[in-house]
């Protein structure tokens, strides 16, 4: 018998909130149900789906598996180590994810890499700080990123 025991503990922390018909659900990065609330509270942006999900249909500790909203989750955690908030989150179909971010938009793909179009807004991001112009929509969803001012 082995004399000592090793546990990995790891913590789940609220990623999003997820606007559901009778309230908010706050997921983890992986689409695991944190916990279920009436009331949304700023401690993670609010991501709208494009179907609204049941309420009392799931509880907390069940995972979410649609595409779009772990990827929407996965972009949301970059976002957060890379020290930029976003405000709100809209899925509007199987393609398109909006993150609303201090007045600027950017549209992400679901068909696209996650780390390319993080990597791709970075940069374009540098490039306008560098330069000082400001940007109201960055659209990454194409092979090249449309951006409008």
């Amino acid at each position: 018998m082995p004399s000592t025991l090793i546990l990995n503990i790891t913590e789940d922390k609220p990623i999003g909130a997820l606007s559901v018909n009778q309230g908010y659900f706050y997921l983890a990065a992986n689409g695991k149900i944190l916990r279920k609330t009436k009331l949304f509270t700023k401690n993670a942006p609010q991501v709208n789906f494009y179907q609204k999900l049941d309420f009392l249909t799931y509880s907390a500790g069940d995972r979410l598996n649609y595409k779009e909203l772990i990827m929407a989750l996965e972009l949301i955690d970059s976002f957060n180590d890379l020290g930029y908030k976003v405000d709100k989150v809209d899925i509007g179909g199987t393609n398109m994810i909006l993150f609303n971010q201090d007045k600027k938009v950017i549209i992400f793909s679901s068909d696209k890499k996650v780390e390319e179009q993080i990597y791709q807004w970075q940069e374009i991001v540098k490039k306008f700080r560098i330069e000082g112009r400001l940007y109201k929509e960055i659209d990454l969803r194409f092979d090249k990123p449309i951006i409008r001012f």
